[in-house]
């Protein structure tokens, strides 16, 4: 019988941790949901902060905002945006993996 290597289909998995879906190409790192986030958002294990997460500012600043008073609606837009802005840095900090352009844009919430 000749020398003859099973022939295998297929470009192995993504290397994004936890995916295990099978990468676009043979080239390509990650499979092509994983390829997406990436693009759009810089980082694949990127996630979306949803609405219920956002609803308890929203409602603070709401309440705040009926009240007309001008210096409390500045100290508490001042607090949330520090809340905030402290939340996104935390998240923001361990990504390293991504290109400049894409770091650059992970980091839009931050501003």
């Amino acid at each position: 019988m000749p020398n003859v290597q099973k022939i295998t289909r297929g470009f192995g998995n993504c290397l994004t941790s936890g995916c295990q879906n099978e990468k676009r190409s043979s080239v390509s790192a990650r499979c092509n949901a994983c390829h997406q986030r990436q693009r759009i958002h810089g980082d694949a294990r990127q996630t979306l902060v949803t609405r219920k997460e956002l609803k308890p500012y929203e409602d603070r600043v709401r309440k705040i905002m009926a009240t007309g008073d001008q210096a409390l609606i500045v100290s508490s837009l001042t607090e949330i945006n520090k809340r905030i802005q402290g939340y996104a840095e935390s998240v923001s900090h361990g990504i390293t993996e991504a290109p400049q352009w894409t770091a650059t844009r992970s980091r839009q919430p931050i501003r």
